[in-house]
């Protein structure tokens, strides 16, 4: 035990000098609670309370640093393991990196069975669609706003009939008809598709990715959504949402209806999926999966939804903000017996965070 002391001691002094040299950090300002002794990787929160991950510090980016420096998770021989927030904690909460360093900005699959939602009601809501000779243009499926030039959606939304998605239309409840705002909806271009590499069709797993949009300075009703940082889901209610049809091969309704689903855990997820196991889902659900149902089967995401949010229902966010926690993925059908299944953003913050924010890094 005393040598075990003898180490530690090390260990603080080392970490002093070594977070020192880029910040005024003493001894003192250190917060290691030893009966957590949490190791790299494990989720943890910072004195401020943003949720980060515990990192070798010399992994930490300095920018990080600033604000993860003094939470300390454990010790790798006299290195210490920081809790280093995760970029999208600090994106969700308005921080911006200014003349490199870190400052605050100010605030600035259909479903059915929901109710219709109100205009700007969902700042983050988009649709991706494919420009066409007859129709001008069809929508297939949702996307969320994660950024000023990105958006999450399913990976199976990067092509349809082997051509690709060229915009994103976001600011609307409904697709076709003119906002009661009277304000137009806003447009953008899909500059770029980056699809999960793990992605392989027709595996539902791994089933996300980023498409890169031309930025517009039409932003002042957008609002990106918030990516949830931990992989348990606070509370039970969640809120599915979309633009797609409201019966199973139904016509595509082309209005963001919104209703509230349950959580299903994950054990009852791979038990409900067990005898379903197919080339769509050879390992059954996996950890990156999550699933999500009506209790009392009223509401579903269907056909159309795909790629749209999952959703903390509003009493349950942290800061009064919207939490991303899926990506509507894949169903038996609409209003079926078995629950939705949802890609779990947990599972891909790190991959997210290196493409949107690489200024973090």
């Amino acid at each position: 035990m005393k040598h075990f002391r003898s180490v530690l001691i090390s260990a603080i002094l080392y970490t002093t000098l070594l977070l020192a040299t880029y910040f005024r950090i003493t001894c003192a300002q250190l917060i290691y609670e030893e009966d957590l002794d949490l190791r790299v990787g494990s989720d943890c929160k910072t004195e401020k309370n943003l949720t980060g991950v515990c990192t070798k510090a010399s992994h930490c980016s300095k920018i990080k640093l600033e604000i993860s420096s003094t939470k300390i998770c454990s010790f790798d021989g006299i290195e210490a393991i920081v809790c280093c927030v995760r970029t999208s904690q600090l994106v969700c909460h308005n921080f911006q990196i200014f003349n490199g360093k870190l400052g605050l900005i100010p605030e600035k699959h259909h479903f059915i069975g929901g109710i219709r939602a109100q205009p700007r009601q969902y700042p983050h809501m988009a649709a991706i669609g494919w420009s066409n000779d007859i129709d001008g243009v069809s929508w297939k499926c949702g996307a969320s706003l994660i950024s000023d030039n990105f958006v999450l959606t399913a990976a199976h939304c990067s092509t349809s009939r082997g051509v690709a998605p060229d915009i994103v239309r976001a600011g609307v409840v409904n697709l076709v008809k003119e906002d009661p705002t009277g304000r137009p909806p806003v447009d953008f271009a899909i500059e770029s598709i980056i699809v999960h590499p793990e992605y392989k069709a027709p595996s539902t797993y791994h089933d996300i990715a980023l498409f890169r949009i031309k930025p517009t300075i039409d932003l002042d009703d957008l609002k990106p959504i918030c990516l949830w940082p931990i992989k348990e889901i606070i509370g039970t209610d969640l809120l599915g949402m979309g633009f797609g049809t409201t019966s199973f091969g139904g016509p595509q309704a082309n209005e963001l209806f919104v209703g509230t689903l349950n959580y299903v855990s994950q054990n009852q997820c791979q038990v409900a999926f067990a005898t379903r196991q197919s080339e769509e889902l050879k390992n059954g659900i996996i950890d990156s999966q999550m699933c999500a149902k009506d209790r009392e089967n009223k509401r579903d995401t269907c056909q159309g939804d795909s790629g749209g949010p999952l959703q903390l229902k509003g009493d349950a966010t942290w800061y009064r903000k919207n939490y991303l926690v899926g990506i509507t993925s894949f169903g038996e059908g609409c209003l079926g017996p078995v629950p939705g299944v949802y890609t779990r953003i947990h599972s891909y913050l790190e991959w997210i965070e290196r493409i949107v924010w690489p200024d973090f890094f």
